[in-house]
């Protein structure tokens, strides 16, 4: 229905006749869109039903939120994939569904896929700065999925907890964002990480924000078994830093994530690698810098 121009305080209707075959219970619903941004998007959507004589007083869905991990009990170091799933489990269709998903503290990010149960998503993004996977709307039934993969950099039990935290109509049995883990719309996955399989540990640089890309050598130069790598980036980015020998193979990937903006140092432990001169290289986008280091053994 193309409403046109409304005025302040305008009013347009529309009238549609319909007819239902016996035995069909229909939930119709209309959504409202302008070309100027609305101030409250949640009241956008309406609708009725009808074939049936006792219905709920209100419009609501039922969102369940379920959510694994590949792997309970990886090394740090490894690849973990953490697995979210939403579906629609009532016969009214809603939008604005949004989940939160904070990675903790011992989890990098490193990459996030995003489908629904017929076809990919590409608007179901996930932000990883934010933790919010922007779901959109989920028609009756339908399931929405997240796939996060990350990088485990601590040792111990670690929980991650997602929950939906926006939905524009009221769910049956639960309330978005209010934290109660009895609630369908909330779900945790632990882990168990043990060992270490990390070559490299990043910390915090001194000296304040870089005018550009950054890359030293490392110190000590030579060095025996680990040398500091500092670096630094202008801008919050994902960086990745890795080894390679002479030969042009990649012997250690020491950092592949979002890092702020500022100084940082890496340390590379290098004690499973043989005497010799290597390159480290440090790639931002499209900028790259390059500094060799040499380990004597």
């Amino acid at each position: 229905w193309t409403v046109g121009a409304l005025a302040v305080g305008q009013t347009e209707e529309l009238r549609v006749t319909l007819r239902l075959d016996d035995g069909d219970f229909v939930v119709n619903l209309a959504t409202a869109s302008g070309a100027q941004p609305d101030q409250d998007g949640s009241n956008n959507i309406a609708g009725d039903y009808a074939g049936r004589d006792e219905v709920p007083g209100r419009f609501v869905t039922d969102l369940e939120l379920e959510k694994t991990v590949d792997d309970p009990d990886p090394a740090v170091g490894d690849e973990i994939v953490y697995r979210l799933a939403v579906t629609n489990t009532s016969f009214t269709a809603t939008n604005g569904v949004e989940v939160t998903d904070v990675l903790p503290e011992g989890i990098a990010f490193v990459s996030a896929t995003a489908s629904t149960t017929t076809s990919d998503c590409p608007t179901c993004a996930y932000n990883d700065s934010l933790g919010v996977w922007i779901v959109g709307p989920l028609r009756a039934g339908d399931t929405a999925v997240l796939e996060i993969r990350a990088r485990v950099t601590a040792a111990g039990e670690i929980v991650n907890t997602a929950e939906i935290t926006r939905n524009h109509l009221p769910d049956l049995d639960s309330v978005p964002g209010n934290g109660d883990p009895s609630e369908d719309d909330q779900a945790a996955a632990a882990i168990n990480a043990t060992g270490s399989k990390l070559t490299s540990v990043l910390r915090e640089g001194t000296g304040g924000v870089p005018a550009d890309f950054e890359l030293s050598t490392g110190y000590p130069n030579p060095f025996n078994p680990q040398t500091t790598i500092p670096f630094g980036v202008p801008e919050a980015t994902h960086v990745t830093v890795e080894v390679f020998d002479l030969l042009g193979r990649r012997q250690a990937l020491l950092i592949d994530e979002r890092v702020s903006a500022g100084r940082h140092e890496v340390i590379w432990q290098a004690r499973d690698l043989p005497t010799g001169v290597y390159l480290v290289r440090l790639r931002a986008g499209t900028v790259v810098r390059t500094q060799r280091v040499t380990l004597l053994k």
